[in-house]
């Protein structure tokens, strides 16, 4: 007999309803992203660089946006999670999930103990991209991220940051590394990151949907994750936007 009640198996169904929501989203199915990953966009390497220079100003701030989220949440056992998924995203991995990286074959060297930013910036370098300003897509999106996180209870920064991110990065992730493909000076180690985040995203998708679920047993709560998820979601859909728009920009001025 299923000790789950039945307000639960609403919230676990609310849950699922979002996550497909997400996945629908036009921040996941961006012609941005396809053309990016298609080597449609001018000057691909230029792209590529302008892409990983923009997003860098998110990645830099990922882990704030973690701990601004871990003491909102009331659950000690959604904290311990959020602290987990800090540890990792600085670099510091238990045995298990070496163990699992491993067997998609990374070497540990090559992540172990760097922090994700860190190899974010490898990927960065790698593609010719340098440290620059956030565009204002991206300023507004890192306000806003860190406004859902400073949230009392957590809701809106675990819509944010689980359904609105952690369950659709995976998606977003391939058609960069299929970008790749098309520099072939790319080296495996360069491609860590994104590598890595396949395998370690299924985990923390399933943390963050357990801790979702707890959260939209009623109805405020679902409210407010669905909030959260899909304000993200429409800041990072801003910043396609823009990318997209400078990729054909850019090469119009080089002829003006």
């Amino acid at each position: 007999m299923s000790s789950t009640t039945p307000k639960q198996q609403d919230a676990q169904e609310y849950v699922n309803r979002l996550r497909s929501a997400a996945l629908r989203h036009r921040a996941v199915n961006h012609p941005y992203l396809g053309a990016l990953g298609s080597g449609g966009l001018p000057c691909h390497q230029q792209a590529v660089a302008d892409f990983s220079e923009q997003y860098a100003n998110y990645s830099g701030l990922f882990t704030t946006f973690l701990t601004t989220l871990e003491p909102q949440l009331n659950n000690p056992e959604h904290r311990s999670r959020i602290r987990d998924n800090i540890a990792e995203a600085s670099g510091q991995y238990d045995s298990q999930s070496i163990a699992m990286l491993r067997d998609y074959g990374v070497p540990q060297e090559d992540f172990d103990g760097v922090a994700h930013h860190d190899l974010f910036m490898r990927f960065t370098r790698a593609v010719g991209g340098t440290t620059s300003q956030p565009s204002f897509a991206v300023r507004r999106w890192n306000q806003s991220m860190l406004q859902l996180m400073e949230r009392p209870g957590g809701h809106e920064g675990v819509g944010a940051l689980g359904l609105g991110t952690e369950f659709i990065v995976p998606r977003l992730y391939s058609h960069i590394e299929r970008a790749l493909d098309y520099l072939p000076t790319i080296s495996s180690y360069d491609r860590t990151f994104f590598t890595i985040h396949g395998p370690v995203d299924e985990v923390h998708q399933n943390e963050f949907k357990a801790i979702a679920v707890d959260l939209c047993v009623t109805a405020a709560g679902r409210r407010r994750v669905a909030r959260g998820m899909f304000e993200t979601l429409e800041h990072r859909a801003c910043l396609w936007d823009w990318l997209y728009e400078r990729a054909f920009n850019r090469t119009q001025e080089a002829f003006a």
